[in-house]
């Protein structure tokens, strides 16, 4: 159970509000063949249908007119503006933020209501909730162990960003992620190769789909190898993952940056 708590920095009202707080509508994958259909997400989880609508409807207060106006025209300025939507679970008041756009606030008046407004704000949800802050994890590579991550949360991570650091000029790295408390089938397997060696951290955005070095655009130098099977380049579910970077020197750090996700 959650509550709205604030969009683009100003706080939301919270006099009689009622929040739609539904989860994103789950995105199809499904075509159809003789006999029937065949969902292409199998056993795993469908990615969510974004954007999407959320409704929160609530009571403007103000000890006068001056000041109900005031508070009024602070949120029509946000009209049409994209700014992060909070909430804040009710159990342990953790807050999750989501990107979110306000399409409109829907405002009927009554005479006997005086010094009160009724309002409905209508947001569309740009991207998942996630934390309020980044998790930020590293590994050496070479080491004799490989990478354990744990992710939290109640929604698998598709926007992680890793980066990898080289210790030495570098012809290749290669990433391998396994999903599970054991290692089994790859979900992502691709590998970074361009023409010359090269010494500057490489920066791998799975949400953005894009790879850079030296802020150069590289992604044509990033192959999908033919064991991945996730339509991102890095899957974390909730739990247990492995990632399992190498390269041609044996030597590096990479670091990773993902935010817990939640329905």
């Amino acid at each position: 159970m959650y509550r709205l708590l604030e969009f683009a920095g100003l706080t939301l009202p919270r006099a009689a509000a009622v929040a739609e707080l539904s989860t994103a509508p789950s995105r199809p994958r499904v075509v159809g063949g003789h006999g029937g259909v065949y969902d292409l997400d199998g056993q795993n989880q469908a990615q969510p249908e974004l954007p999407y609508t959320l409704t929160y409807r609530c009571e403007i207060l103000g000890n006068n007119l001056n000041t109900l106006r005031q508070t009024l025209d602070a949120w029509r300025s946000r009209r049409g503006k994209v700014g992060s939507l909070v909430r804040q679970a009710l159990n342990d008041g953790a807050e999750h933020q989501a990107t979110a756009r306000l399409l409109q606030l829907r405002l009927e008046r009554q005479a006997q209501q005086v010094y009160v407004q009724p309002v409905e704000f209508q947001f569309l949800i740009l991207s998942r909730w996630r934390a309020m802050t980044p998790t930020i994890s590293q590994y050496v590579i070479g080491g004799s162990q490989p990478w354990q991550v744990v992710i939290a949360g109640t929604a698998p991570v598709t926007d992680a960003v890793l980066t990898l650091s080289p210790a030495a000029p570098t012809a290749w790295w290669q990433v391998i992620v396994y999903n599970g408390d054991v290692i089994g089938a790859p979900a992502c397997a691709w590998r970074y190769a361009p023409a010359t060696p090269f010494s500057a951290p490489v920066t791998v955005d799975a949400g953005a789909w894009t790879v850079r070095c030296q802020q150069q655009d590289a992604y044509a130098n990033l192959h999908l190898l033919g064991e991945h099977r996730y339509p991102t380049l890095l899957y974390l579910p909730v739990g247990t993952s492995w990632i399992v970077p190498t390269t041609n020197t044996a030597s590096g750090t990479v670091q990773l940056t993902c935010y817990e996700c939640y329905e």
